[in-house]
């Protein structure tokens, strides 16, 4: 078809201008004011038509943005607009068409029309498309136009790609779902408590991503030196994370739980060692601070399932360098079971996204209904 459209053009402009060229000869044989006001006329349409077709659609800037910097799995995404021009030139319509990435699974096109005429400047909202998990890559625009006798119509592709991060739902009312849902409340679980303890442990220099309301303030300005106020839930601040990704119905809600673990941690100033076991399988080491959070937050938007089979051997390697692993999982299927039931209670645990199953001291069920309801705003 795009092949065809300079043809196309080609024989709309000798139509036009054959059709000129008549009404010329008309007039001359007829003679009449009436034939010579018809052939002004067309001639002034066709001049006009040809002025439009000069108008040049790529002199056109454009400024596509998104509403918020971070989306989360089921966020509203509002795809915001703004075009500007130099001139006032009249153009009589705008269609402009946003291709939405397969990956958000939408299965339509974005569509704007729009009405310039002399304006200079334009905002155009688009539909509200629902957030997915993953990495997604928006198409350039497509503009198009055409004169107000719909006679020479012209499209152009204007703007690069633009990337948009999906991280998966983020629950904060995770450690307190988890607190409750493991055995005796998790009044064994300190490993992974995140609760705030007010016993203050110590002092030390301030590292780049610790808080604010943790500095003290009256010993910096007697020491010279920035110091932050270390608590005793600190020194148990550091470890080990794991996300088991195997194939299931339930994959992505098991993912939102551990992202929103290691999220909660990482905003609580903790040191965090992630591991994920899926597609692609990435380990990251003891680290803190917001950079570390982007990092994270990155490989969890691009994870997908993989086989058990794949992941076991990865399973037992981490295992075996891990003080402590907390390992979430949208299935317990035996394979898994076993290889966690071959580690003492106090090298692994293991949070499934179910509602109950066989007790064990290692296993912590997390009801995703429990879950769903502690979603709030970010």
């Amino acid at each position: 078809m795009n092949k065809l459209r300079p043809l196309f053009l080609a024989s709309k402009w000798f139509g036009l201008a054959f059709l000129f060229v008549s009404l010329i000869v008309y007039a001359l044989f007829q003679g009449d004011h009436s034939s010579w006001f018809l052939t002004y006329f067309f001639g002034f349409i066709l001049l006009f038509v040809l002025i439009f077709s000069i108008y040049r659609l790529k002199n056109w800037q454009l400024i596509r943005k998104f509403d918020k910097q971070e989306y989360f799995s089921g966020d509203a995404i509002n795809l915001k607009l703004s075009l500007t021009r130099k001139s006032h030139f009249p153009v009589c319509y705008l269609l402009v068409k946003q291709p939405l990435p397969d990956s958000l699974h939408a299965q339509h096109v974005l569509r704007e029309l729009t009405f310039p005429f002399f304006k200079r400047k334009l905002m155009l909202p688009f539909e509200t498309v629902q957030a997915k998990r993953g990495i997604h890559e928006f198409p350039p625009l497509e503009l198009r136009t055409s004169d107000p006798l719909g006679l020479i119509e012209r499209s152009i592709r204007m703007g690069e790609p633009k990337t948009l991060i999906v991280y998966p739902t983020y629950f904060p009312e995770i450690a307190n779902k988890l607190s409750e849902a493991s055995p005796e409340h998790g009044k064994n679980a300190t490993h992974w408590t995140i609760k705030k303890n007010e016993n203050l442990h110590g002092l030390r220099e301030y590292n780049h991503g610790d808080r604010v309301a943790s500095i003290d303030w009256k010993t910096t300005a007697k020491t010279g030196t920035m110091m932050t106020r270390e608590f005793e839930n600190s020194a148990k601040s550091r470890m080990s994370v794991g996300f088991f990704g195997s194939p299931d119905p339930d994959f992505e809600i098991a993912l939102s739980a551990a992202y929103s673990f290691v999220r909660k941690m990482v905003e609580e100033n903790g040191e965090l060692r992630v591991a994920l076991f899926g597609s692609p399988s990435e380990t990251f080491d003891f680290n803190q601070g917001k950079k570390h959070l982007s990092e994270l937050s990155h490989a969890f938007a691009k994870i997908k399932p993989q086989e058990p089979a794949v992941l076991l051997p990865e399973l037992q390697e981490e295992l075996a360098q891990s003080e402590h692993l907390l390992l979430f999982t949208s299935t317990t299927n035996e394979a898994l079971l076993r290889e966690v039931h071959k580690w003492a209670e106090n090298k692994v645990t293991l949070v499934a996204l179910q509602e109950s199953g066989a007790k064990h001291p290692q296993i912590i069920y997390l009801s995703k209904m429990e879950l769903s309801h502690s979603k709030g705003d970010i």
